[in-house]
């Protein structure tokens, strides 16, 4: 049974798609950081959501509001721009 559980875990393991959370101070790069994590995904996996939490300064949606974005496509450009 222990192997059947092992084994069940590793496959989980290599079709889960990670979960990333960026959290830091001002000014730290948190949202290049954001925009490399979400660029390498795309080079794995067709889509990927980005749910926006910050209330000051979103990156795809206007401030002030939260937003769950479902991207397919990496994104460049100034930051803040879309």
């Amino acid at each position: 049974m222990d192997t059947l559980n092992a084994e069940s875990e590793a496959e989980e393991s290599e079709t889960a798609a990670p979960v990333v959370l960026v959290k830091g101070p001002k000014r730290v790069g948190k949202s290049t950081l954001a925009r490399a994590a979400l660029n390498n995904l795309l080079t794995k996996y067709e889509q990927v959501a980005w749910l926006e939490c910050d209330l000051g300064q979103g990156e795809f949606g206007c401030g002030g509001t939260v937003g769950l974005w479902v991207l397919g496509t990496p994104v460049f450009g100034e930051l803040h721009s879309v």
